[in-house]
């Protein structure tokens, strides 16, 4: 689709832009992550072009994304500066992207050797998520808190986090 959306006698940057995420996604489910990850980057490369924020956090939420039962790797210096950009260049009033940059970006950082940023800001992206009042922004982020103690952290909050995210999953049907 990507290809022939290029070929097409006039290029849709939006549409070049979507599909390219929607190629990433396809590439982290069928497990080809180092695929994605230059998917990702190709996709900020052209939201930067195009001035299309939305497009570059939706890069680097889909790139910092660990997903469930993958949060034990190191820290990838080029992801973590990826959503450094986006959660700078965030709106204020973007309360949902920016609580689900944090938790990214929290979890990024907690795979890195003596960090101690994480938690701090796991937690701020918990606030902004319960403020915004969406179940699935705030399932998303603490299913990243979940694992930011976990690491390593105080794992005492655990259990209420993961019942709390079951809750959320099962409001949303979402399990």
């Amino acid at each position: 689709a990507l290809r022939v959306a290029r070929a097409a006698p006039t290029r849709d940057d939006g549409l070049d832009l979507d599909l390219l995420l929607l190629l990433g996604a396809a590439q982290i489910r069928a497990g080809e992550r180092a695929r994605a990850m230059q998917t990702y980057s190709e996709t900020a490369d052209a939201a930067r072009r195009t001035g299309r924020w939305t497009a570059l956090v939706d890069a680097a939420i889909s790139a910092g994304d660990r997903g469930l039962g993958v949060t034990v790797m190191p820290a990838d210096p080029e992801v973590e500066s990826l959503l450094e950009e986006a959660l700078g260049g965030a709106p204020a009033g973007e309360l949902g992207r920016r609580a689900r940059l944090r938790a990214c970006l929290a979890a990024e950082r907690s795979g890195a050797p003596g960090d101690r940023e994480a938690p701090a800001l796991v937690l701020e992206a918990e606030r902004d998520a319960r403020a915004l009042g969406d179940p699935a922004t705030l399932g998303y982020v603490l299913s990243h808190r979940c694992f930011v103690p976990w690491r390593r952290y105080d794992p005492a909050p655990r259990d209420q986090l993961a019942a709390e995210v079951v809750r959320l999953g099962r409001t949303l049907r979402d399990l």
